[in-house]
């Protein structure tokens, strides 16, 4: 996050890990240190299982609306 910490500032950031048993929560406080001119959202944890509507889903919930594309 330090190499990226300038591109990042006034960006919204959604964090999102795929750990089989730890919750993202320990990570959240680390990184909106390391980015403290971006908005960083609560995220989610994903797995294998997880389909495309769920992935869209828990975006939605992080404020993240798709993009339709313009072409």
């Amino acid at each position: 996050l330090d190499v990226y910490k300038d591109e990042l500032k006034g960006k919204t950031v959604i964090p999102f890990c795929t750990s089989g048993s730890s919750p993202i929560s320990g990570s959240l406080e680390e990184i909106r240190n390391a980015l403290p001119d971006s908005t960083v959202k609560d995220g989610f944890r994903g797995n294998p299982s997880m389909t495309d509507e769920q992935v869209e889903k828990q975006l939605k919930n992080n404020g993240y609306e798709k993009q339709e594309d313009k072409n």
